[in-house]
């Protein structure tokens, strides 16, 4: 991810006029990337050694070692479509006795990083209280597009629903999917395409075509800080000063941000009129965008929905938030729900105080006692008891 934040930093380093206006842009973009990456590294190098050794079976936690972990099982040909898979003890006698809930999670990385072994902290927390979890791992840019990794999910998702029962002691009729960040959308992608919702040519070629092989949902999707329009998004991207750092616009290149947008997709189909999630029209004023991306929950369409109901056909959701997150900001979560519930669907926002874009990934494994009440209550949902 440094990486492509370094080649995005030069890209628009050069789109400067040639001289000391450009060197000074690529100072300034150099000291960015290094901060943002001392600051991601001080923050989440604690979590990762513990998830290191969670995943390589070191760290047995203070709950002792309740589960076991199937590493690398092909969902797919590429070397990237895999899932490994965190069982609870007794996973065997309960494939014979009750079957256990399920928990399907795509993990982030701004489209661009991520590895399955980075979330098994998560993974072994659900093990540990009696879920069967399915962590995939799925190709990145610049090797597949958005529309492509949601193409995997969707092949990690229906692998899942096929081989947890008999193999795992899962129950394939009680699934969450969740999904962290760019996860998050590439879960709704997939959940909206199976829903039948129509998606763009763009879209629906680079998911696999028309035709929707797997219809099969899961019983509830659970999105986690989810950029779910990228359109909106890159303004405040852009109001951070990192949108040439992100590796988003690139990895939906050259279809565009629209294409890829499941808030697009879900505002198309309700018949929404185009001025509610496009910046005001008039003279051209910097402040006009940012403000039109702050007040981005409280927007609302101005036409009058001309759609089906999706609640037959799109699973319980939950949109979970962060007041702390910088990164995806909390009403980006408000405007999917507002969105899911004039769509029919059964949709219900939580909101976190103390959780920052991070912590939803390194709030998991602390034990008893350490959990925040993001992961208590994520913990019920996935468990089904609620």
């Amino acid at each position: 991810l440094a990486g492509l934040a370094l080649a995005g930093a030069e890209g628009a380093a050069r789109a400067e006029t040639p001289g000391w206006r450009r060197w000074r842009r690529r100072a300034v973009l150099a000291a960015r990337v290094a901060g943002l990456q001392l600051a991601e590294l001080a923050a989440t190098a604690p979590y990762g050694v513990r998830a290191f050794c969670v995943h390589r079976g070191l760290w047995r936690g203070r709950r002792g070692r309740a589960w076991s972990v199937v590493r690398g099982c092909s969902y797919g040909p590429d070397a990237r479509q895999f899932v490994d898979v965190y069982v609870p003890s007794g996973g065997e006698e309960a494939a014979r006795e009750k079957r256990r809930p399920v928990a399907v999670f795509c993990h982030g990385g701004a489209w661009a990083a991520g590895e399955a072994w980075h979330y098994s902290c998560l993974g072994a927390s659900l093990a540990a209280e009696g879920a069967v979890a399915v962590v995939p791992a799925y190709r990145l840019y610049p090797e597949a597009n958005p529309g492509e990794q949601a193409r995997d999910l969707g092949r990690a998702l229906s692998w899942a629903l096929d081989n947890v029962g008999d193999r795992f002691g899962g129950d394939s009729a009680n699934v969450t999917l969740l999904g962290h960040s760019s996860g998050a959308h590439l879960a709704a992608l997939q959940l909206l395409r199976r829903a039948g919702v129509p998606m763009g040519t763009a879209l629906e070629s680079s998911m696999g075509g028309p035709r929707v092989r797997d219809r099969r949902q899961p019983k509830r999707f659970v999105g986690i800080a989810g950029p779910y329009d990228p359109e909106r998004h890159f303004h405040h991207e852009a109001g951070r000063g990192v949108e040439s750092l992100s590796p988003m616009a690139r990895a939906m290149a050259p279809d565009g941000l629209g294409a890829f947008s499941p808030a697009r997709v879900l505002r198309d189909y309700l018949g929404e009129t185009a001025s509610s999630h496009t910046p005001p029209p008039g003279p051209a004023l910097e402040g006009d965008a940012h403000a039109w991306v702050a007040c981005a929950g409280s927007v609302r369409g101005g036409g009058t929905p001309r759609a089906k109901s999706l609640e037959q056909r799109l699973p319980e959701c939950f949109v979970v938030t962060g007041l702390m997150d910088q990164s995806v900001p909390w009403s980006w979560g408000g405007d999917f729900h507002g969105l899911l519930t004039r769509s029919g669907a059964r949709s219900r926002k939580l909101v976190y105080r103390e959780s920052g874009h991070n912590e939803f990934v390194t709030d998991w494994g602390r034990g008893r006692g350490g959990e925040s009440a993001y992961v208590r209550d994520l913990l019920s949902i996935a468990l089904d008891r609620i």
